[in-house]
């Protein structure tokens, strides 16, 4: 293995998300500047039964084949020694028929400390005959397949191989040091042994002076409190900086980072998802924890095709069960509006400055075993958080407002349409 730096031939980022991982990358023999020598790195993936496509993002879903579910001519081997379980879009769109075999959100798992995060509990709530994982292994398994499909794509020279150029990981900030360790774990079962953590607020923010390498200063000024908001598929974190003039010369610096929330586009689709439940046709019955599943996933592809333009309307459909396969079929329709009122009102209203505190010891709602917060609402914990550290921006700014006066947004979540 290569350990000179400078015989590295790549410096890799990696942001493992909740929802999506994605990999960039800057070659060092390039001639271009840093920011014009970043480059995506097009993920190789089943996309459907027997179709491998290379995209930009490797979606963090994990689907475990069963004997009767798939067909074995529909997983393709992408590289010699590949396990039966395998990642990406495939997994999430076939998972949504039969979710009992996928596993999702595994980086929320990493930081649920109630559990143990090593044991195999995952898919959670799945029957005795599927085989189950760790979140460790899990998010291993997203690393994994990152590596194999570039080494693949690099060819057989190992100077080349991921695992032998410098890596940046990218973490929550909130993320607290067990989780940030599990993190590594997963890194090393992945086969990635020498990875460098980077907070996700901090990468969004070295990533704009980047971009702004040759005029940051028209932007922002010394004395300038700058929020960075970072709301993705099931965390939102929350980062104040500042800059200061130091030793005669301008500084950033980090003065806050907010509570950990498991707070995201997951969220957003169990609300879409009990907006639908009451008003699907067909008889009524209570819905066993498969159909919920099923629903919470097309409830995400619902969000995601409206928001994203490619549809107005999305329709629901959930086939029945056992004996009642055609006759306990459900289904509804979600518009844009409906899709629109429940992410604007219910996790980003217009809320007031001097919103209440928050309440201190109330406990998340649990939902497929990861205790979600139970308010939704994402401009409130912004105001909260604020509130908070109102005094730390006193004593570094000695002004009485805490609010920011630059705000970057990162995030899958508030992705722009």
């Amino acid at each position: 293995m290569t350990t000179d730096i400078a015989d590295r031939r790549f410096i890799i980022g990696i942001d493992l998300g909740t929802t999506n991982c994605a990999v960039s990358y800057v070659d060092l023999l390039g001639k271009e500047s840093a920011a014009k020598r970043i480059r995506i790195f097009k993920i190789p993936q089943m996309t459907g039964p027997g179709e491998v496509n290379r995209l930009p993002v490797l979606p963090s879903f994990l689907y475990i084949p069963g004997e009767f579910d798939i067909s074995k001519e529909a997983i393709v081997e992408l590289w010699e020694g590949a396990e039966s379980n395998f990642a990406g879009a495939f997994a999430r769109d076939h998972g949504a028929r039969v979710p009992a075999r996928l596993i999702s959100s595994a980086k929320s798992w990493l930081c649920h400390g109630n559990v143990d995060r090593r044991a195999r509990i995952l898919p959670w709530g799945a029957d005795k005959e599927v085989p189950k994982i760790s979140p460790v292994m899990a998010t291993a398994a997203y690393l994994k397949h990152i590596r194999m499909a570039w080494n693949k794509s690099w060819g057989p020279d190992e100077s080349l191989h991921l695992e032998n150029q410098l890596i940046v990981l990218t973490v929550p900030a909130s993320f607290d040091e067990v989780a940030r360790e599990l993190t590594l774990e997963a890194a090393k079962l992945g086969g990635l042994n020498n990875v460098i953590l980077l907070e996700e607020p901090l990468a969004a923010f070295y990533s704009w002076l980047m971009r702004h390498e040759k005029d940051w200063k028209e932007f922002v000024q010394t004395g300038e409190l700058i929020l960075v908001c970072d709301v993705g598929g099931g965390t939102t974190d929350f980062t104040l900086i500042i800059l200061r003039e130091a030793e005669g010369s301008p500084r950033f610096e980090r003065i806050a980072v907010g509570d950990h929330l498991i707070l995201g586009g997951d969220n957003i689709d169990l609300a879409l998802a009990r907006r639908v439940e009451t008003g699907l046709t067909g008889p009524r019955r209570s819905m066993s924890t498969d159909r919920w599943k099923a629903l919470c996933h097309q409830c995400r592809q619902a969000k995601e095709s409206i928001l994203d333009g490619s549809s107005e309307t999305f329709k629901v459909t959930l086939v029945g069960e056992g004996s009642r396969l055609i006759a306990g079929t459900l289904s509804a329709e979600l518009g844009q509006d409906e899709v629109a009122e429940t992410v604007l009102e219910g996790f980003f209203p217009i809320v007031e400055a001097d919103s209440a505190h928050k309440t201190a010891g109330r406990k998340g709602i649990t939902e497929f075993g990861l205790p979600y917060e139970q308010e939704p609402a994402i401009t409130r914990h912004l105001g909260w958080f604020l509130e908070q550290h109102r005094d730390d921006i006193f004593q570094t700014l000695q002004r009485q407002s805490s609010a920011p006066d630059l705000i970057l947004y990162n995030g899958g979540s508030l992705r722009p349409k």
